[in-house]
């Protein structure tokens, strides 16, 4: 900008100078009608000494800039209620389930509740065999002993009911008689296995939905942590590992090994050869050829009134 009243639009030559005296870092090019350093500063595309002091006090007084976010992360209990309503919405069955085994769990910790509890949500041959309470053999997949053994069967009840309603919603075929049917042959195995003794707990659930989507895709790599180290196994090797872990103990605790320890490895056996078999007559069209009545989800909507 020339010191008189007209402007001279001007041109940055980029580069480094030559020898020559005469030549300029700046040249005149009256035709020029491009945007100019003026321009530019007047846009704030160039900053100035006070441009810069305004920013600085902008960055300084605003809690948050482009190097820090103000969005804040959304309450546990939303995130909560936002999960479980999907999860209802995808599988009502999964949803009711994990309600009801935590309201048992609450349940467990009065003692007031004990006595109705040991005698319909335990399975052992006092309940089942002497007292006829047969319902003892599904409804003690729903009871608990600690907070570790329900976490547990609460992320893979989830985690492998989830796939496994896939698969059989992709022949038409419902999810409950697979979870009811697990629950039986985990409970029977037990008490086949252990003339003594109870056992609660959805681990034969839980074990029967992993060996049936191990079945269906053996590649599938699933994640363990034994003893605080994380393992990846493909799910046919992990289904031949726990499979023999259950032959083991339950022969262990047949013996009165100590290596059996306090898990119940037959309830585990049974829910793994339930599912096996359950894939096996999925596979061999057992299931959606010569299915029974109550296997359809037509006769179940009908008798809930939901079709006519």
């Amino acid at each position: 900008q020339s010191p008189s009243s007209s402007l001279q639009t001007l041109t940055v030559r980029g580069g480094a100078k030559n020898n020559n005296p005469n030549d300029s870092f700046l040249e005149h090019n009256p035709s020029y009608q491009g945007t100019t350093l003026g321009d530019l500063e007047q846009r704030n595309f160039i900053p100035t000494a006070n441009n810069n002091h305004q920013q600085m006090v902008s960055y300084q007084n605003t809690p948050s800039s482009r190097y820090t976010s103000s969005s804040q992360p959304k309450p546990m209990t939303q995130i909560i209620s936002d999960f479980m309503s999907k999860l209802h919405s995808t599988s009502p069955l999964l949803h009711n389930g994990i309600i009801t085994i935590l309201v048992l769990f609450l349940a467990w910790q009065i003692p007031s509740f004990m006595p109705i509890l040991r005698n319909h949500f335990v399975c052992s041959r006092y309940n089942i065999l002497q007292k006829k309470r047969l319902h003892a053999l599904v409804l003690s997949t729903l009871s608990h002993a600690t907070f570790t053994h329900l976490a547990l069967n609460m992320y893979a009840f989830i985690t492998f009911g989830l796939s496994t309603q896939q698969i059989l919603q992709r022949c038409n075929l419902p999810i409950w008689p697979f979870v009811v049917g697990a629950a039986i042959a985990g409970s029977l195995t037990f008490l086949l296995a252990n003339p003594q003794g109870s056992c609660i707990g959805l681990s034969g659930v839980t074990l029967a939905m992993l060996a049936f989507n191990a079945m269906n895709n053996p590649s599938k790599e699933l994640g363990f942590v034994i003893y605080f180290v994380p393992i990846r196994l493909a799910a046919q090797h992990a289904l031949t590992l726990i499979l023999c872990m259950s032959v083991l103990g339950t022969l262990g605790q047949k013996v009165g090994s100590a290596a059996g320890g306090n898990v119940a490895h037959a309830t585990h056996l049974g829910g793994l050869l339930f599912g096996i078999g359950y894939y096996e007559a999925l596979r061999r069209e057992w299931l959606t050829r010569y299915r029974p009545r109550c296997l359809r989800w037509v006769v179940w909507k009908r008798w809930l009134g939901l079709v006519r």
